[in-house]
């Protein structure tokens, strides 16, 4: 019957997990878009705050299930793409060509929707919702999408 917490990750016993799973992800997934479109509709610092930290969540929910041993790096702003391109299997020194100035606007797209590709494979999930990454509102939604897959 009732659930647990392990971590950020809420469970739930085996014969409720079936009526449940759809509940819990659809819930994680709509609990982003409406914090996107409260940010794009108000326009304030606290929709900001709350989808920042929607994001931090969702992405170190991802990361631990991908096999990371320290996922708390996802809190740290550079070494959270260094971590993300290691749980892709990704070389780390690509992060650098994030930060050289005018090469960032193309090489920061196409290095984070490879790394989200991978990742989705890795979560048994089809790899083009990795692309997912690359368009404003879906963003959140692959996030959400992601943090709430069963491996």
């Amino acid at each position: 019957m009732g659930f647990y917490f392990q971590g950020m990750i809420c469970l739930f016993d085996r014969s409720e997990k079936m009526k449940n799973k759809f509940s819990v992800s659809a819930f994680i997934i709509f609990l982003g878009i409406a914090l996107e479109i409260w940010l794009l509709a108000s326009e304030s610092l606290l929709a900001l705050i709350f989808v920042v930290l929607y994001m931090m969540g969702c992405t170190f929910i991802i990361v631990s299930k991908c096999g990371a041993e320290n996922p708390i790096w996802q809190l740290v702003p550079v070494a959270n793409i260094i971590h993300l391109l290691w749980c892709a299997d990704l070389p780390w020194w690509l992060c650098f060509l994030m930060l050289i100035p005018v090469l960032n606007m193309f090489t920061i797209p196409v290095i984070l929707t490879i790394a989200y590709c991978k990742i989705a494979v890795q979560l048994n999930r089809p790899w083009w919702v990795g692309i997912c990454i690359l368009f404003p509102v879906l963003n959140v939604f692959l996030l959400g999408y992601l943090a709430s897959s069963d491996l």
